[in-house]
């Protein structure tokens, strides 16, 4: 409870306006892990964005978590998403792709705010991509794995 209330601490809520067709107002709500101590970020991730029963030992974690919502056509409508990137040492890198199902590229997705430890536009094709499921609760995205340095990307939304 203590960390939970850690993390909600260190968030800064953003209103922001938009125009879509309608007058809306949209609430966002960015986490970024960049205030948060490490066994904290490690703590999120696992509880938050792991499916039960997968253990990731995390190195550095780092994520930007995202929360944004609005009305559409006259429905409260809630839209997340999450970026994260660790790294792994050889060996747990090699179990944790062993779990993974390769997938084709998918369009690139930038961070939502600016962070130096999220992949670029450049390296993009050169990355391994994995589906998201088994590890991901959120399969609605993907996993990307830099294997010069042992870098695990994940990204999700819904």
């Amino acid at each position: 409870m203590k960390d939970k209330r850690a993390l909600i601490g260190m968030a800064g809520l953003v209103l922001l306006a938009a125009g879509c067709g309608r007058e809306a107002a949209v609430e966002a709500l960015y986490l970024d892990s960049a205030q948060i101590p490490i066994e904290i970020r490690s703590a999120y991730l696992a509880k938050a964005h792991i499916a039960e029963g997968v253990s990731v030992p995390m190195i550095d974690p780092q994520f930007l978590f995202t929360s944004a919502g609005g009305e559409e056509n006259g429905r409260r409508v809630v839209w997340e998403q999450l970026s994260a990137s660790f790294t792994l040492d050889a060996s747990a890198l090699a179990a944790f792709k062993s779990r993974l199902k390769p997938i084709p590229a998918p369009e690139y997705v930038p961070a939502q705010a600016p962070v130096q430890w999220w992949m670029t536009g450049e390296e993009f094709p050169d990355l391994e991509f994995y589906a998201a499921a088994p590890v991901m609760k959120n399969t609605n995205g993907f996993i990307a794995v830099r294997s010069s340095d042992n870098t695990v990307f994940m990204y999700a939304e819904k």
